[in-house]
């Protein structure tokens, strides 16, 4: 169960990394064609876009950290990670991956070893 909970907040931050920029017609004329300056000072005015990294890490925070050497989830972790898991659910074509890092102590393998636990 840890492992899918850490999976999602891992998968959500790369999911940030996917949103793509609003398209404009080329040649676009009339009350409905609109510069990529309006679009962004709208979109700036409205707060982030749903379903967004930014909407993500406005709503319920992006990251989840461990003490050194360790990988169980602690107390404070594990309600980002339930405030995630529900903001994912008002997302359900949202695709992502799920990563555990270390720091440069230690091995490689060891520092592998641990990533793969968080």
């Amino acid at each position: 169960m840890r492992l899918k909970i850490l999976g999602l907040i891992a998968g959500l931050t790369l999911v940030a990394a996917c949103e793509s920029a609003p398209e404009t017609t080329a040649g676009a004329k009339g009350a409905g064609a609109k510069t990529p300056a309006t679009i962004t000072t709208t979109q700036r005015n409205m707060g982030p876009l749903p379903g967004s990294q930014e909407d993500l890490v406005m709503s319920v925070g992006d990251r989840v950290f461990f003490d050194f050497d360790k990988y169980n989830v602690k107390a404070d972790a594990r309600k980002t990670l339930e405030k995630q898991a529900v903001w994912l659910k008002k997302y359900p074509s949202l695709v992502i991956t799920v990563e555990g890092h270390t720091d440069e102590r230690g091995t490689r393998e060891y520092n592998l070893a641990l990533g793969e636990r968080r």
